[in-house]
Order: C-alpha cells, then sequence, then structure tokens
C-alpha cells in the first residue's frame, strides 16, 4: 500500500455521536407534514445529500414526483430543527477516540478531510461546536458538489483541495453503504465501514469495503498491522 496522505472522514455516526438524531429530525420533518415514514426506507437513504433522501422518501410515498417547494419546505424545516440539535444539544459529542485517532494521523502528517451528506451551514455549527478547526485539514459539504453520494464527487472535491492525486494514497471512513459506494467509487486504498453510526454489520458487509470497524478508534491499530 502506498503511503497515505489523506484521511476522508464522514460526520454523523463516524466521528460525531449520532443515536438516531439525524434520522430523528429527517423523520420529525415528514411527520409534521403529514408525511408516514417507513423506517427501511429512511434507513436507505442514510448518507445521502439530504435534498435528495427527502425527495426519495416522497416518491415513495407518492404516485407522481414530489414537487420541488414541497421538497425545498421539508428541507428548510428538516435545517431548522438538525442545525439546532448540533448548536445547542447537551448530547452532542464525538466517537469516543476520535482525538486521538486525529492526533495520531497528524503526527505521521496525514492530512485530515471531513466530507458529509450535510451542508455547509450544519456541518460549520459541528466544526465549531466541537473546536475541531485546528484538526481538519479541508471539509467539503453536500451542497458544494454536482452530485452526492455514492457518487466520489466529495472525495474528489477534496483530494483536489488538499492537492492530493492519486485515490491509492487517501482513506475512506464511513458508517452507511453510501459512504462505503462512494469510497468504492473513489477507488480508495481503505475503504472502511465503522459500526458506531447508522449502518449495521449485515448492511456494511455488503457493500464494498476494504475494513469493517467498531469505530475510528481502532484506525490506529489497523495501520501499525500494516
Amino acid at each position: 500500500m502506498n503511503a497515505l496522505q489523506l484521511f476522508l472522514f464522514d460526520i454523523a455516526g463516524t466521528v460525531v455521536q449520532d443515536h438516531g438524531y439525524v434520522r430523528s429530525c429527517l423523520a420529525d420533518s415528514l411527520s409534521a407534514a403529514g408525511i408516514p415514514v417507513d423506517p427501511a426506507t429512511l434507513q436507505a437513504v442514510m448518507g445521502r445529500p439530504k435534498p435528495v433522501a427527502i425527495m426519495r422518501l416522497l416518491a415513495a410515498g407518492q404516485a407522481s414526483p414530489p414537487a420541488p417547494a414541497q421538497v425545498e419546505a421539508l428541507h428548510a424545516d428538516y435545517l431548522r430543527r438538525i442545525n439546532a440539535f448540533w448548536r445547542d444539544d447537551t448530547r452532542v459529542a464525538e466517537i469516543p477516540g476520535t482525538l486521538d485517532v486525529f492526533a495520531y494521523l497528524r503526527k505521521r502528517r496525514i492530512m485530515i478531510g471531513l466530507e458529509t451528506g450535510f451542508g455547509r451551514e450544519t456541518t460549520d455549527i459541528l466544526i465549531e461546536r466541537l473546536g475541531w478547526q485546528k484538526w481538519v485539514d479541508g471539509s467539503v459539504c453536500s451542497d458544494e458538489v454536482a452530485r452526492g453520494r455514492p457518487h466520489p464527487d466529495l472525495g474528489l472535491h477534496l483530494m483536489r483541495a488538499l492537492g492530493v492525486r492519486d485515490p491509492a494514497q487517501v482513506a475512506k471512513v464511513g458508517d452507511t453503504v453510501a459512504d462505503l459506494q462512494e469510497g468504492a467509487a473513489l477507488d480508495c486504498a481503505l475503504n472502511i465501514g465503522v459500526l458506531s453510526g447508522s449502518g449495521s454489520r449485515t448492511e456494511l458487509e455488503k457493500a464494498p469495503h476494504t475494513h469493517l470497524l467498531s469505530s475510528v478508534a481502532d484506525i490506529p491499530a489497523l495501520l501499525e498491522a500494516f
């Protein structure tokens, strides 16, 4: 394996504790609008850009495609809920061991990137809330690229921004099937699924991956094994 230059981390469920908060905010927005939510369908859109997720959830229960105005209204309500949660809720915390992993990577001159299905406003709230400005070398959000997961655009954007050309020098880490599909589309050297978020072992085992770990805390031991 070539020397790694960059780790691409998803956020919620990967480096930030989720406990279903993202799903709950999305489900609450739909329920408040009188739209029934099927848990399996909701799980299937985790990790994708939230406007896309909302569009798919609406389409699952309607005979005709959802109107753009309906998607926009639901997305605005979701943003209000999720941003308030990340900004104010006392339960917001990193996945245990995350800062130790960041320090381990920094010591080895491996860059740390965050890439997410959240928009920029939500992402900045989280980075500031957790005080990660000094740790993160770059971040990219779903509203800053043409296509979100499972396409490789998020990772490619961050690679270009940080001057990394070869995906064989990149590791991707995430907790959803969409994360691992993105890592495969990027052809990353390491495509790591973590079981600390919304994706179950059964779901992630069926997705393309190089490793499945309990959480990001296991990354140093994995790298030491090479």
